[in-house]
């Protein structure tokens, strides 16, 4: 009496695994969404936010003796790398004293460094910008940033990143 294996039907398991998707608990909806979700948060954070002023206006408003938040406020954004820049620029410098410390920005504008001495004041400054074309600051669309942040400039340009 060979009775005839019968495989399950592939309908079958995916009823199967529905059904014990509708037993989950709450708990387990969290652990399954939780990841998806941060990670939608953070793409969005990162493509809707604006870039970091670089421009030589920025750089000029940065006076001897500001501080890290006044300077934060200037350049509308904490330091950081936000996108790459390829450089070489124009360049602009401006030194008072020596540095205990620097804090450098950089996306596809141009590239801030900022010493600051022992107190946490402006020693110095550093400014990396364009090439040969003027920078037109602007609040572009989140479609405009998205590109300028994503696709790199097609000129074969030595690459700074700020880390």
């Amino acid at each position: 009496m060979d009775e005839a294996q019968t495989t399950p039907h592939a309908t079958g398991i995916a009823f199967a695994c529905l059904r014990r998707i509708q037993c989950w608990s709450w708990r387990d909806w969290l652990l399954l969404l939780s990841p998806v979700i941060l990670a939608f948060a953070l793409l969005w954070l990162h493509v809707s936010s604006p870039p970091p002023d670089l421009s030589p206006e920025a750089f000029h408003r940065i006076q001897q003796g500001m501080t890290q938040e006044q300077v934060e406020a200037i350049v509308e954004a904490r330091p950081g790398g936000y996108a790459l820049f390829w450089a070489p620029g124009r360049e602009l410098t401006e030194k008072w004293g020596e540095p205990s410390y620097s804090l450098g920005w950089s996306d596809t504008h141009g590239y801030l460094r900022v010493g600051f001495d022992e107190e946490g004041r402006v020693c110095n400054k550093w400014l990396m910008y364009g090439r040969d074309e003027q920078i037109a600051w602007d609040r572009s669309s989140f479609w405009q940033r998205f590109k300028r942040r994503s696709i790199p400039s097609a000129e074969p340009m030595i690459g700074y990143i700020q880390f």
